[in-house]
């Protein structure tokens, strides 16, 4: 989660103005891995589930796997 916060951080040393622009690049690419990372795991987890389709024998279950894979983390 902590890696998810530096977007936070990245817009500020963006405009500071003793800034590395190498490191910046680097946090920048460094997030957009992570997010391409969890986009795909989330993709993963919603094909498996789609699969299982537990709500056509279970009235109760509810689809909230967003949700419940960041409550993971």
């Amino acid at each position: 989660m902590r890696r998810l916060l530096a977007r936070d951080y990245i817009s500020i040393y963006q405009e500071d103005a003793t800034r590395d622009d190498a490191i910046l690049e680097l946090a920048k690419l460094d997030f957009n891995l992570l997010q391409s990372l969890h986009h795909e795991e989330l993709e993963n987890i919603t094909k498996w589930w789609k699969d299982l389709a537990p709500s056509k024998n279970l009235n109760f279950a509810r689809d909230r796997l967003v949700e419940c894979y960041f409550w993971i983390m």
